[in-house]
């Protein structure tokens, strides 16, 4: 990455950063957007996510169970989901 764009980006964060940080007066705003992230990837999104990318790496050769793949996906979807309610929640 050229440092040219990695400063401006850096410049650009911080700058939202700041702007946000003036506008918002409750904290417990930025708590409600923050644990609806992390409950939904912790709980949901990771372990679809990553069981995923681990077949798809390390079980080329290996027979998987089928319904193992339909519940990673449907994890995915539940934590799409989960995320969606979150969000709508602390709006």
């Amino acid at each position: 990455m050229k440092p040219v764009y990695y400063y401006t980006a850096t410049l650009v964060f911080y700058g939202i950063q700041m702007g946000m940080a003036v506008v918002i007066t409750d904290i417990s705003t930025i708590f409600d957007f923050a644990s609806a992230v992390a409950i939904s990837a912790l709980a949901f999104i990771f372990p679809g996510m990553f069981y995923k990318m681990a077949k798809a790496k390390y079980a080329k050769d290996i027979p998987t169970n089928k319904c193992d793949n339909c519940w990673s996906t449907a994890f995915l979807i539940i934590g799409s989901f989960n995320f969606c309610l979150g969000m709508y929640s602390s709006i």
